[in-house]
């Protein structure tokens, strides 16, 4: 058979998965070539820069490289000061780096830096630990292992840049669009549901939708700018879309909150073009879609005003017309958001070509604004970032009194090596110690190489190409978690260094001191609160509600006559409403099956998300509660809305203490009741007051829209809780 007859056998291409694991192999081969060829002091260092910082794409590498060497460079500070300063006391030495840890533990467990936070904590504490024996070579210690990391994160860079590279610019214009389809998606859902017609979407799908890209949008752009100049130049531009993003997405549930009181007016007789108006605001989105794509769109933020109906308007009760005020107010901020994003894509694309940003004449940047009280208050501290800091730091006592007292295998680590388990734990703080079984795993995988192939090995390119072998295996096949601890497990197994040699009882005895350093560190983790989400999930729950009751109460009281502790304890209450929500969906992803039956994890992010919609419309009430109405409107109305006020506080304190409450349908009608009697109060105050405006008269409406709307959302969260299996959650499963 001639060769023309045959065919050729056709290579398929590598997968972008294949070519980051052959880089990623290569550039292991490397470092370690680098450091045995001029004898460094630890081989491993450099390797472990590579393996922290080797992402799929060269932005994020870069980016992840300059945390690293952030961090690595402030250790180097922090621990030659504190060596220089305690050299020859060991004791005064622990006391002062102890609020050094404590600190840079509460910064890593923030939202800026944290794995720069990271590696300037467990580097600080090696250079401190390579003091005792001779302070000189602590220095010589600091300085190699500034310069491998160094090393590793070039080696890594150049190997990403030049070796099949990848850029982040596609996948930041990709996400962005994606952002803007899922709230035009979610638009077009509210839209639908105004007009009575179905959706094939739910709009909580489209706003977790939101929240997810928005998130993934901060870390593409901080990669995008470490690899582009343009991206840089307009990395304000970009962190404006991700706050607009986010303010869209707040607007969007307290619509979705108020949904339900429309549908008991004819939304069409009272907002003539309110189809017409969605429309505009819905083709802009699509239209800012269409432009990050490149085509060649004339943007416009043009949206014809909303026509109000007030004949129709005035024929409803006065919750009817609260509905319509609080509509008014979210349709008019929306097109307020989607004006300022087309600004804001504007002066992207801008950058992008080269020019200067351009504002046009009448944007807004209608962002949210954080709740703070009014008048001088610190930044409240966040109480479990500070369990996170107490916990390393007892870690760090705890080795090393046992380093002083008992010395077992580990000797000299045990100081370090405790609170760097800490550190990492704190690192996915819902999934911490799960780990712990990869890393076993890996050591039980690598220790037949370390006593049968290792041995064998005399050359350097024998060496290389287990190295590669094993790198690119690990990358390719394990998830990046995953493949981490194994990286380490590597490292810490295999031991290369110049002078070569292989010792089992050593070998044993790094097994024993790890396994008994984890089973120390997860004693210790329950310091930082218990480790099962159930768990976590339940105080947490207590607490918001807690937090949300004291806030609640506290629009009664002017903000002239509080104290300064008044002020800095409502500013506690408020960042711990705002912030559990989001800790709570973190941790119920992780509740396990045997703590929650399946469709009670299933009715997990419906019950978080009303407690979003609660924390919104705590919000608003706070802002609000600043506009004083007219006096002749001001006294029977007002104690009536008081009186619901602490109807809702109290509530919230029996839900903070886990108390059983009525059924929902007798709720229901106590709240029917309630309105009913408010309703009455509200005809009789406007007809006595013959001064009052309109502006009056929208405020009170849209004061009792919003307490109508959190009454509704309490009442939805009620429902949801009364149908879970609380007695279960509070059992103790092993």
């Amino acid at each position: 058979m001639s060769l023309k007859s045959t065919e050729r056998i056709k290579i398929p291409p590598l997968s972008a998965k294949a070519k980051h694991s052959i880089k990623f192999g290569l550039a292991m081969v490397i470092s370690y070539f680098l450091a045995l060829n001029f004898s460094w002091m630890s081989p491993t260092w450099a390797a472990i820069a590579v393996a922290m910082i080797a992402l799929p794409t060269a932005g994020q590498s870069l980016a992840k490289g300059m945390l690293r060497a952030k961090g690595t460079i402030l250790a180097f500070a922090a621990g030659l000061f504190f060596l220089a300063m305690f050299p020859q006391d060991r004791w005064l030495l622990m006391i002062a780096v102890t609020p050094y840890l404590a600190f840079v533990t509460y910064k890593m467990t923030g939202k800026d830096g944290q794995y720069a936070w990271f590696v300037a904590g467990f580097v600080a504490l090696m250079i401190l630990t390579a003091g005792p024996g001779e302070p000189g070579h602590a220095f010589l210690f600091a300085a190699y292992r500034v310069l491998e990391t160094l090393i590793g994160i070039l080696i890594w860079t150049l190997i990403s840049v030049f070796i099949w590279p990848v850029s982040n610019r596609n996948a930041l214009h990709e996400l962005s669009e994606r952002l803007i389809e899922s709230e035009r998606m979610a638009l077009d859902h509210y839209r639908a549901q105004l007009l009575g017609c179905e959706t094939e979407q739910d709009a909580v799908v489209s706003f977790q939708s939101c929240e997810t890209l928005i998130a993934q949008l901060k870390q593409t752009v901080d990669a995008a700018g470490a690899e582009s100049y343009d991206v840089r130049m307009a990395k304000a531009e970009w962190q404006r879309l991700q706050l607009l993003s986010k303010s869209f997405v707040s607007m969007g549930r307290r619509f979705d909150g108020g949904i339900a009181d429309l549908h008991q007016v004819d939304v069409a007789k009272a907002l003539p073009n309110i189809d017409v108006y969605l429309a505009e605001i819905s083709s802009h989105l699509q239209q800012v879609g269409d432009f990050l794509r490149g085509d060649s769109v004339n943007l416009s933020d043009n949206v014809k005003p909303l026509v109000v109906e007030q004949s129709y308007i005035d024929g409803l009760n006065h919750f009817q017309r609260a509905a319509i005020a609080v509509a008014i107010k979210e349709l008019s901020h929306c097109a307020s958001i989607v004006s300022s994003i087309i600004d804001c894509v504007t002066n992207i694309k801008a950058y992008e070509r080269g020019g200067e940003q351009q504002n046009r004449q009448g944007s807004e940047n209608p962002v949210d604004n954080k709740i703070v009280p009014l008048g001088f208050a610190l930044t409240p501290l966040d109480p479990d970032r500070i369990r996170y800091s107490f916990f390393a730091v007892v870690s760090l006592w705890v080795g090393f009194l046992i380093w002083i007292y008992i010395d077992p295998p580990g000797h000299v680590s045990w100081p370090y090596f405790l609170p760097n388990l800490a550190l990492a734990a704190m690192q996915v703080p819902h999934m911490r110690f799960r780990m712990a079984k990869v890393f076993g795993t890996a050591y039980l995988c690598l220790m037949p190489i370390y006593i049968f192939v290792m041995p064998e090995l005399s050359q350097f390119w024998q060496l290389a190409i287990l190295l590669f072998v094993i790198s690119a295996l690990i990358s390719y096949i394990l998830p990046p978690l995953i493949a981490i601890a194994f990286y380490l497990g590597m490292f810490n197994m295999l031991g290369i260094t110049n002078t070569q040699h292989y010792d089992v009882a050593a070998m044993m005895n790094t097994l024993v001191f790890n396994v008994i350093a984890l089973v120390i560190v997860y004693g210790l983790s329950h310091i930082a609160g218990s480790p099962r989400p159930h768990k976590k999930c339940l105080k947490m729950l207590n607490r918001y509600f807690h937090s949300s009751g004291v806030v609640l109460a506290s629009l009664a009281e002017p903000n002239t006559k509080r104290s300064f502790f008044a002020r800095q304890r409502l500013a506690y209450h408020q960042q711990e409403m705002r912030s559990l929500p989001a800790k709570l969906a973190m941790w119920s992803a992780q509740v396990d099956g045997k703590q929650l039956p399946d469709d009670g994890r299933l009715k997990l992010p419906s019950l978080i998300s009303t407690l979003e919609m609660m924390s919104l419309r705590i919000d608003d009430l706070y802002r609000l509660r600043q506009t004083v109405f007219a006096a002749p409107l001001a006294g029977a109305v007002n104690e009536e809305i008081a009186e619901w006020r602490r109807a809702l506080a109290r509530t919230f304190g029996h839900l903070a203490k886990g108390k059983a409450l009525d059924s929902v349908d007798k709720i229901s009608l106590l709240l029917q009741a309630r309105l009913q009697r408010l309703d009455r109060c509200c005809e009789t105050a406007i007809n006595q007051c013959n001064r009052a405006n309109d502006e009056e008269l929208k405020h009170l409406y849209v004061v009792l829209g919003c307490y109508r709307n959190l009454s509704q959302v309490t009442l939805a969260y009620i429902g949801l809780s009364q149908q879970f299996d609380w007695q279960m959650l509070h059992e103790e499963h092993f």
